[in-house]
């Protein structure tokens, strides 16, 4: 098929919870091809034209997946990765092609109960066993089932409480929009942020998310190293992986 006739895929969709979760190609007003998965998958996001989040368990909240899939137009599989380790990280809802041909991703990362409250979270406010803040990490393919992850970020690496004088992340939290209050919102929850969407701007090398839980979408910096981006300082910003920008 000529790359002029392509158009963007149609994101996948889950009809219902016991329903088959597809996706499906469009050129030309056609469907150029057709794929399939079993009910649970999280089939909620594409990278493009022949990009796919791929479901592997029905294990957390809405949106879990678990790997990503890039397809031919005929539905040949040429890409298969897999991030699933649950509890210790899973790849939920979004991801976004980037122009180098890496793929980011957003993904669950589990922390104890214990180590959450070691952190400033209100235990009231911790639901079962594992904590869940949400983390991106950006995959360059390596082979057909494999890739390296050369890029990360981690929500808990930008976070603020003033529940625990304690800890080493007590503070005002109105005095630092930059950082997240770790015992928000006010209700008990394992699943904390609940990233569900992510963009590119390819310009100023910035990262949108929308986060639901939190009712916002914010901005970050991209051009960090991995160091730089677990802390304060570095990047084109000046300000390593904190918020850039945050409304909601």
């Amino acid at each position: 098929m000529p790359a002029a006739s392509r158009t963007r895929g149609r994101a996948p969709r889950r009809l219902d919870s016991a329903s088959t979760c597809w996706t499906t190609s469009i050129s030309c007003g056609r469907i150029a091809s057709a794929r399939g998965w079993p009910a649970g998958a999280g089939c909620v996001g594409v990278l493009g034209p022949r990009h796919a989040q791929r479901g592997l368990a029905d294990i957390m909240p809405g949106g879990s997946g678990g790997g990503v899939q890039e397809l031919e137009w005929d539905g040949t599989v040429v890409w298969d990765f897999t991030y699933s380790n649950v509890p210790g990280h899973l790849q939920h809802h979004d991801v976004e092609m980037l122009p180098n041909g890496n793929v980011l991703m957003i993904a669950w990362e589990g922390i104890s109960a214990a180590g959450a409250t070691a952190a400033g979270r209100n235990p009231a406010l911790i639901q079962g066993p594992t904590f869940y803040p949400d983390h991106i990490i950006e995959v360059q393919k390596t082979g057909p089932t494999s890739g390296a992850i050369v890029w990360s970020w981690h929500v808990m690496d930008h976070v603020i409480q003033d529940f625990d004088p304690t800890r080493p992340d007590f503070g005002v939290v109105a005095d630092h929009p930059e950082l997240l209050d770790l015992n928000y919102p006010l209700q008990p929850a394992s699943d904390w942020n609940h990233v569900n969407s992510i963009d590119y701007h390819a310009e100023f090398d910035q990262i949108l998310l929308s986060s639901h839980n939190q009712n916002e979408v914010w901005i970050i910096d991209h051009s960090t190293t991995t160091v730089e981006a677990a802390g304060h300082t570095g990047g084109n910003s000046g300000k390593g992986g904190d918020l850039l920008y945050r409304w909601g």
